[in-house]
């Protein structure tokens, strides 16, 4: 059960992860998923920090809606995104 529920969620994920317009899922995953700093998004895209920070935060907050207000951490792996859920 908690296997299909995984498997559930993880495919809501990359929904989700898909339907963000294509610069902020740029900057979301350059940001959040392989660990780069504001400036350091903000140099190799050629944004403002601010733009980033924004990106990020409404990444984050369409996310959180549509998982339905789960909490969850990201890790890169080979294979693609690691995350696990976290507790409301």
């Amino acid at each position: 059960e908690d296997s299909e529920n995984f498997e559930e969620l993880y495919e809501r994920l990359q929904i989700v992860m898909d339907s963000l317009p294509p610069k902020c899922k740029e900057i979301f995953i350059l940001g959040c998923i392989e660990g780069l700093s504001y400036k350091d998004v903000s140099e190799q895209l050629g944004v403002s920090v601010n733009t980033v920070k924004t990106q990020i935060k409404l990444a984050y907050r369409k996310l959180k809606l549509e998982l339905g207000g789960q909490n969850f951490v990201w890790e890169w792996t080979a294979g693609g995104v690691l995350f696990i859920l976290m507790q409301k």
